[in-house]
């Protein structure tokens, strides 16, 4: 669907694109309204959003003030005075301790340590690793604003991992949870509605959960 010139040629023939093309919802309507709902009051912070590629979210953190940095492991095109890219494995970063006020990590951590369109990652990259990167990275009572799927088993496929709440709270077990809330879509994924950790699907289903975790 994503074929150019032929995807715009569809998108503007009414009979093509209401046969080609269905409306699928995905967890961006979830994840960005609960990024800028925990953003610091202050403009006068750091933030570091790991796996910055394929999103504009930095570039929208630049434009409201703050410093952001972007972390991926392919090449970032965007820019603004405001905003640096560090063309890096989050696992194996040389970015100093201490220093970011806040870290989004936005549909990403699933992929880490595994070898996808996203990457190749290095065979001691992971997801455990990526996190105690990023507990290093946060200064003292720093942010991390953290979205995965999640559904009522564990599954790892060559793409992506499908946590639980007991795998995530495992992997998180160094910061403080202070909230996390769970999303499922509806059958025909035209919208998404707030769920308890008990209505999630099973695999190969799942849903989309928001975390915000405290460095102690």
């Amino acid at each position: 669907m994503g074929i150019k010139p032929f995807s715009s040629i569809m998108y503007v023939t009414p009979a093509w694109r209401k046969k080609f093309s269905q409306l699928d919802i995905n967890e961006r309507v979830i994840e960005n309204p609960f990024i800028f709902q925990h953003l610091p009051k202050s403009i006068n912070k750091k933030i570091l959003d790991v796996g910055c590629c394929e999103t504009i979210l930095p570039i929208q953190l630049a434009s409201l003030g703050f410093n952001v940095t972007g972390i991926d492991m392919r090449p970032y095109e965007l820019t603004h005075p405001n905003f640096s890219f560090k063309k890096e494995d989050i696992c194996q970063t040389q970015l100093k301790p201490n220093q970011f006020d806040v870290i989004t990590c936005i549909s990403t951590l699933e992929h880490i340590g595994l070898d996808t369109i996203y990457g190749k990652s290095d065979t001691k990259s992971s997801d455990k690793k990526a996190l105690q990167k990023m507990l290093a990275l946060l200064k003292p009572k720093g942010r991390l604003l953290l979205t995965v799927p999640v559904a009522k088993k564990y599954v790892q496929t060559d793409f992506m991992q499908i946590y639980t709440t007991q795998k995530l709270h495992s992997l998180l077990k160094d910061f403080k949870i202070t909230q996390e809330n769970y999303y499922i879509p509806s059958s025909s994924r035209s919208q998404w509605s707030p769920c308890l950790a008990d209505h999630l699907p099973l695999p190969p289903n799942f849903g989309v959960i928001t975390m915000v975790a405290v460095k102690a």
